[in-house]
Formats: structure tokens, C-alpha cells, sequence
């Protein structure tokens, strides 16, 4: 009995020694393991990365290849349903040049294809459906608008017609930002045009200048000394607008 108890100690010793050796090997396992974890995650994270702005600039080329292929179409808000008879590009053709006898249309002007949009039927008395119409050469298309926003909107029978240019909701928040600055230099007395599909140029001093975002207008404004404006006539909204990013954001979100 006596030698069990002098033995029982070194037994405890050994244990204790077996289940410290089985732990650090675990130890060294889970350690092993973590470090391949954490470079998977770390080679993850890099292929998102990766992924994402391939993503981004997917979505950029469609946004432009939508946007430029809207180039040619008008929307036109107003023609009663059932007007056009059975073939609404050719009445839609002749429509047009009677209407604008003066606008320098192109000597083929075509209008492509016509359809309502797409969207449910409005109640009885509700306005009708916006038109969507595709012209052969987008100048025709400029040359309408023109025509319409100098001369007023036309009638068809007591019905006032509304030509609008046909942009994707992107393109539109873009243009939309726009607004503040463009407001600011027809005060200012300066030549300026927004391009497609975003871009505003201006002219100054004979020399023409083009800027891709609203920020990069303002800030020519500023180095030329003529950024001051009267908070009545440009709010706070136009003098700080939203970056790309945000228009991004909000174009999604209205989507």
C-alpha cells in the first residue's frame, strides 16, 4: 500500500505531461490551420476585390452602351391611344414634318419603330402612356427638340404634345446634378452646352473647357474668382452637389 502512494504521483506527472503534449500538438494544428484560413481569406478577399471592380466597370460599359443606344429614341407624352391607325411610324413621320415644317430635318428622316411604354394601362381620364420613338439619325432626333423648345410644345386635335429626350435613369440623376452650376454660368453670361452623355462644356475667352462632374466646375468657378452667388438664386443643394458615387447610389435606389 505504502509504495502504490509513493508511485501515484509520478503516474500524475506522466498524465499530466501526455495530455500537455496532446494539447500543444493541437495547438500547433489549430495554429496551422488558422494561418491557412486567414491566407484563403486573405487570397478571397483580394479575388472580391478584384471581382468587384470588374463588376463596376461591366456596369459602366452597360450603363454607356444603354445610354448611347437610347441615343436615337424620343419620348413623346401626350398622343391619345388609338391615334397613330395601323402603322404609327409612318403617321408619326408625317405628324412630325407638318408640325415642324422649319426644323432642318435630315433628308431621310425615318422614324424606326414606335411603342408605348411599357407599364400598366391608365384608368379611364388618367393621361396616357408616354410613346417611345426610335429615329433613324439622332441630329433628327436634337433637331425636334430644338424645334420644340424654341417654338413651344405642338397640338394633335386639343391635345398638347411633349417631346423629352430619352436617357436612362443613370444618365438622368447625372445630367440632373448639373443644374446648379449651369444656372450659375448663364448668369455669369458664358456659352455653355451639356453633352451626352454627361458632360458640360463651356466657353471662355475663346477657349473651350469641358468638365465631366459638377464638383470640377465649381472649382474652375473658384480659381476664376466667379464662384460667388446669392443663396436666392442658387440653394444649398446646387452649391455642394452630390459626388458620382452618391448619383450612383440614389440612381440605384430609385431603380
Amino acid at each position: 500500500m505504502p509504495c502504490k502512494l509513493r508511485l501515484r504521483p509520478y503516474r500524475l506527472v506522466n498524465l499530466l505531461r501526455t495530455d500537455l503534449r496532446v494539447v500543444a500538438e493541437r495547438s500547433v494544428a489549430t495554429e496551422k490551420q488558422v494561418t491557412c484560413l486567414q491566407s484563403e481569406i486573405d487570397t478571397l478577399k483580394a479575388s472580391v476585390a478584384i471581382l468587384e471592380a470588374k463588376t463596376h466597370k461591366l456596369e459602366v460599359r452597360v450603363e454607356d452602351a444603354e445610354g448611347r443606344a437610347r441615343r436615337c429614341n424620343l419620348r413623346i407624352v401626350g398622343f391619345p391611344k388609338g391615334m397613330e391607325g395601323a402603322n404609327v411610324e409612318t403617321f408619326l413621320e408625317d405628324w412630325i414634318c407638318k408640325t415642324l415644317p422649319d426644323a432642318p430635318l435630315s433628308a431621310v428622316f425615318v422614324v424606326e419603330c414606335v411603342h408605348r411604354a411599357l407599364q400598366a394601362l391608365p384608368p379611364p381620364g388618367a393621361p396616357p402612356r408616354t410613346i417611345i420613338a426610335r429615329v433613324l439619325n439622332y441630329r433628327d432626333r436634337d433637331v425636334i427638340l430644338q424645334e420644340v423648345h424654341k417654338h413651344g410644345d405642338p397640338t394633335f386635335e386639343n391635345h398638347i404634345i411633349r417631346f423629352f429626350p430619352h436617357y436612362t435613369r443613370m444618365v438622368q440623376f447625372q445630367r440632373q446634378s448639373f443644374t446648379g452650376v449651369k444656372r450659375r454660368f448663364k448668369e455669369l453670361g458664358y456659352t455653355h452646352m451639356l453633352l451626352f452623355p454627361a458632360k458640360l462644356k463651356v466657353l471662355h475667352a475663346g477657349r473651350s473647357h469641358f468638365f465631366q462632374s459638377p464638383e470640377a466646375a465649381w472649382d474652375w468657378l473658384e480659381r476664376n474668382d466667379v464662384a460667388g452667388t446669392p443663396d436666392s438664386v442658387v440653394g444649398e443643394s446646387d452649391r455642394r452637389p452630390r459626388g458620382t458615387a452618391e448619383v450612383h447610389t440614389a440612381a440605384r435606389r430609385s431603380t
